[in-house]
């Protein structure tokens, strides 16, 4: 009997092949002879009806032309799709957007993870307090909030487990000193920073509020590496009314210079963590 992992898991390998055929400006039908197949067929693809099967979503990627990032992405959720195990961020899919869904399956496998914020703390470095509060901020519902702050929670592990991946952080000093709750929940949340920054695998870098503009100034990213070096980085951005991911080298590129830059103009890890114990003291 079919689980409901393969079920959700269907679905949105359908809801990503559609939007990855309306991107490439194709109908159903041009599909549906690309394949030698029903347009009904194609339908119940993306409709998350049927399982699609390897040879099938390799000649449907290879029409579209999408990019090896996200094209790699895409055949290991199908394959997953017609397995029954279910991936953990899966169980968050009511307050995850389908951007961010598809960004943490990448952010598992990544070797490199590289975050610049310019408001508000980093989300795998943030406290539960810390969480808590923004949500009240944001006017999020109880229940979705308390949903959020797990999933945020579970993300987190990525720092701590097995294999972990190399975490870089540059952080905007006045998103340190910008009030999120009360003291003590800023007081907890900058000794988390330390003491996360203070592992192997961890660099966290502070921009003084005293520098001058720069580049990247305002504009908050997350920037994924992956083992094979031949696989383009993939870009998060997120905005008010959404997110969205960049995931061809002709679009990242700038935000692996701006990333590059914005480690120059930061303070070293050394003197971020004294800046941030300062800061606990005042």
């Amino acid at each position: 009997m079919e689980t409901d992992g393969r079920a959700m898991l269907r679905r949105r390998v359908g809801v990503l092949l559609r939007r990855s055929r309306e991107a490439a400006d194709l109908a159903i039908e041009d599909v549906a002879a690309h394949l030698e197949c029903s347009s009904a067929k194609v339908r119940r693809i993306e409709n998350g009806q049927v399982a699609v099967r390897p040879l099938e979503i390799r000649e449907i990627l290879a029409l579209y032309e999408v990019p090896d990032a996200r094209r790699s992405a895409l055949l290991d959720l199908a394959r997953r799709s017609r397995e029954s195990k279910l991936e953990w961020w899966q169980e968050y899919a009511d307050v995850v957007g389908p951007d961010y869904e598809f960004f943490v399956g990448l952010e598992d496998r990544a070797t490199l993870i590289c975050d610049y914020q310019s408001y508000l703390i980093p989300g795998l470095l943030q406290t539960e307090s810390y969480m808590r509060a923004v949500m009240d901020a944001y006017r999020v519902p109880a229940d979705e909030a308390a949903l959020r702050i797990r999933f945020r929670q579970k993300r987190q592990s990525l720092l701590v487990d097995a294999g972990s991946p190399a975490f870089r952080a540059v952080i905007e000093e006045n998103a340190l000193r910008k009030k999120v709750g009360d003291d003590s929940v800023m007081r907890e949340q900058l000794r988390r920073i330390v003491d996360v920054g203070s592992r192997s695998r961890v660099s966290i870098q502070i921009i003084p509020a005293a520098t001058g503009l720069h580049p990247a100034e305002g504009r908050a990213f997350i920037m994924l590496g992956f083992p094979d070096p031949e696989e383009p980085k993939v870009v998060y951005l997120e905005h008010l009314n959404g997110s969205h991911l960049l995931d061809t080298p002709a679009k990242t590129v700038a935000f692996d210079r701006a990333f590059a830059d914005l480690q120059a103009i930061a303070l070293s890890p050394d003197d971020s963590a004294s800046l941030i114990e300062d800061m606990v003291k005042e």
